[in-house]
């Protein structure tokens, strides 16, 4: 485990694995951290690869903060590129999954250098605007992060989400909540649901492998096809009956595609 200070108050927590091929860069979704990929970790490195899995600023062990202005994606993507300087990682592919795979979208705008991208259960806009199409849930969200305040936001979610249906996301998604720092929780989803990133899809040019469940409720189908419709040299997987987290549910099928993928792309 190494800590890397990327500022006078945070610290980001990470592992990096070095290997003989070319370095992959996994980033968690909301309210996870780096163990999330554990499986594929094990997985791949076994292939060759270099392998660098971090906790997100205010996830895992890294540094958390009261102020959910500090879980802008900007910041995120600065991290991940500070970690990347400071062991000289120069050539890497940004693997993201959900939340993390919106992190990878901006990453790669201010970057843009990734020898490659994987985008699994992710969104390129606020993912809510498939289902909230008048945009009630959105604004009153905003209200409710405007609104925010540590001792009421943990119960106020539980219940104000209680209409949702309990699946093993769901319930898996709210016990990580309750374990996660306010501040972190409203932040980070602040950021996901102001997130247009559609008129940047276009621009991307690493090759790209979109993973999505097929029955993923969070960030549904029609996210991935019109994100393999936009970026011209991508390819869509579909996992069969699998949910949202599809590093977690399928990790095997995850990394044996994300295995295929790089070969193919000769990396």
């Amino acid at each position: 485990m190494t800590i890397l200070k990327t500022s006078q108050d945070h610290e980001i927590y990470y592992e990096y694995t070095k290997n003989e091929k070319v370095t992959l860069v996994f980033i968690h979704g909301w309210v996870h951290n780096r163990n999330v990929w554990k499986k594929e970790k094990e997985f791949l490195s076994k292939k060759g690869y270099s392998v660098l899995i971090m906790d997100l600023r205010g996830f895992g062990k890294s540094t958390k903060h009261p102020n959910p202005k500090d879980y802008s994606f900007e910041h995120f993507s600065s991290d991940i590129k500070k970690v990347l300087i400071k062991e000289k990682i120069k050539e890497y592919v940004l693997i993201g999954h959900s939340m993390g795979g919106m992190i990878a979208l901006d990453f790669i705008q201010r970057y843009k250098d990734p020898k490659a991208l994987v985008l699994l259960d992710t969104s390129y806009e606020n993912p809510l605007k498939y289902y909230d199409t008048r945009g009630y849930l959105t604004n009153y969200l905003k209200k409710w992060i405007n609104n925010y305040s540590e001792k009421f936001l943990i119960k106020q979610i539980i219940q104000d989400f209680d209409f949702v249906p309990k699946s093993n996301v769901v319930i898996r998604w709210l016990k990580s909540v309750r374990h996660t720092n306010s501040a972190v929780v409203l932040g980070c989803l602040k950021a996901m649901i102001t997130l247009d990133k559609e008129n940047e899809l276009k621009e991307i040019e690493a090759p790209t492998l979109l993973m999505v469940g097929e029955k993923d409720f969070l960030t549904p189908l029609p996210i991935s096809k019109k994100m393999k419709k936009e970026i011209r040299n991508s390819q869509l997987k579909i996992i069969p009956n699998a949910p949202h987290d599809i590093n977690l549910s399928n990790p095997e099928v995850v990394s044996k595609q994300i295995h295929s993928f790089l070969k193919k792309k000769s990396l």
